[in-house]
């Protein structure tokens, strides 16, 4: 009996052993799989940070060539480089003192003129950002 209780106490012993090295592994195993994955999000993460800057910088230079271009013009215009010009008809006069230089073109005054330019820099910003945003949705979320 003392020797059967031996066995028992033997059998059951190792069983144990082999169950927790059985839990061991398993656990272990899982611990390797998750930290593949934990890997593999990261790298996915990584990637998309890079997309997202690179398509952040693309368009910000794009934004900022753009606010030049229209920088540029504005300056041409002041230096009398470029003139700026509105399609116009001149309206007769009813002043009968009055005459009316035919071989003129109209030109906006100062004021309207620098409102202009705001609205060309505000239409190419505006222009760039929806581009942006439709790159970044494209490549960044939909990928």
């Amino acid at each position: 009996m003392a020797r059967l209780n031996i066995h028992l106490a033997v059998f059951v012993t190792a069983f144990l052993i082999g169950v927790s090295a059985h839990a061991r592994y398993a656990s272990n195993k899982q611990a390797r799989i998750d930290a593949r994955h934990n890997a593999e999000l990261v790298f996915l993460a990584e990637q998309q940070a890079k997309a997202v800057a690179d398509i952040d910088k693309k368009h910000t230079r794009e934004l900022t060539d753009a606010e030049n271009k229209v920088n540029q013009l504005r300056a041409d215009v002041e230096r009398g480089d470029k003139r700026l010009r509105v399609a116009a008809s001149c309206v007769p006069d009813t002043d009968a003192t009055a005459s009316v230089d035919h071989g003129a073109s109209a030109e906006l005054d100062r004021a309207a003129r620098q409102d202009y330019f705001d609205l060309r820099r505000r239409a190419e910003r505006a222009e760039r950002q929806i581009t942006a945003l439709q790159d970044y949705i494209k490549n960044a979320c939909l990928q």
